[in-house]
């Protein structure tokens, strides 16, 4: 087997907050661009960040935004929304205590969960860490946000040798789908 191979096995053997999630609710599925809330397709990047959408593909993020882009070698920065329906609520627990299993699976070292909201109709949850994938060194950080029938998930990978030039990136790119979800019935 080689290294490559080896790295996908170690990757497609991570667990996902969302599937542990899956027994607390019914139906749930990856919503498609037109499923997705309206206030979601609001959200904008920073300058220097490019938006693109998978049409077509059903297992596909809702958005990926990618900046800082390498000659042949990828991306400096990647930003994926996935946006899940289902029937019922998440226990605010299921998320509080797994919002971190990826980061785990994947051997980050530095983990931090932090909760941003708890309640009785919705949940918000961070979890950051640093790992290794293909040789790079990577921050790692996921955005779990839930309500009735609904759960986003953030994901946000950054080269560490770019971290702080993009700690403000980072910063807005969180907020800006905090403070729409938080809006998102007012």
């Amino acid at each position: 087997m080689t290294g490559a191979d080896q790295e996908w096995q170690r990757v497609s053997a991570v667990r996902s907050p969302v599937v542990l999630a899956a027994p607390h609710v019914t139906g749930l599925r990856l919503a498609s661009g037109d499923d997705a809330p309206q206030w979601l397709s609001r959200l904008s990047v920073p300058a220097g960040w490019h938006i693109g959408r998978f049409e077509g593909l059903h297992n596909a993020p809702w958005r990926i935004a990618v900046t800082g882009h390498r000659d042949g070698s990828g991306w400096d920065g990647c930003e994926t929304i996935s946006v899940y329906k289902f029937e019922g609520v998440i226990p605010a627990q299921a998320l509080h205590m797994n919002a971190d299993v990826a980061l785990r699976d994947l051997e980050a070292v530095d983990i931090e969960k932090t909760v941003f909201l708890s309640d009785d109709t919705s949940t918000a949850v961070r979890s950051v860490g640093h790992l290794a994938a293909g040789g790079v060194w990577i921050k790692a950080l996921h955005n779990y946000l839930a309500a009735e029938g609904l759960l986003i998930h953030q994901s946000i990978f950054i080269d560490a040798h770019v971290d702080a030039a993009l700690s403000a990136d980072i910063e807005l790119l969180c907020r800006a789908l905090y403070t729409a979800f938080t809006a998102r019935s007012a």
